[in-house]
C-alpha cells in the first residue's frame, strides 16, 4: 500500500511543515478515525497494516485501543 501525497491533509502538511511545527506534534496522539482522515486509508487498511506491523502504533494497556503518534505517522509517510 502506498499513501498518495495528493491526499489533502498530507499535501497541506508537506507544504507547511517546519521544525517548530514538528516539535509541537511529537506528543500528539491520533486515534484510528484521525489516522483515516490524515492518510485517506480505510479502517480495514489501517488494521491490516497494524497486524502486519508495517505501521507504527501503540495500545492503551487498560483498553487495548490503538493510538498513533502523529510525528511517527508523518515520518512513516515520508519514507
Amino acid at each position: 500500500m502506498n499513501i498518495s501525497e495528493d491526499t489533502p491533509m498530507i499535501k497541506d502538511y508537506m507544504n507547511s511543515a517546519t521544525p517548530e511545527n514538528r516539535q509541537n506534534e511529537i506528543n500528539e496522539r491520533l486515534g484510528v478515525k484521525e489516522l483515516m482522515t490524515l492518510t485517506g486509508y480505510s479502517r480495514d487498511s489501517i488494521y491490516k497494516l497494524v497486524r502486519q506491523r508495517k505501521l507504527p502504533f501503540y495500545r492503551f494497556a487498560e483498553t487495548g485501543r490503538l493510538w498513533f503518534k502523529r510525528i511517527e505517522i508523518i515520518e512513516w509517510i515520508e519514507n
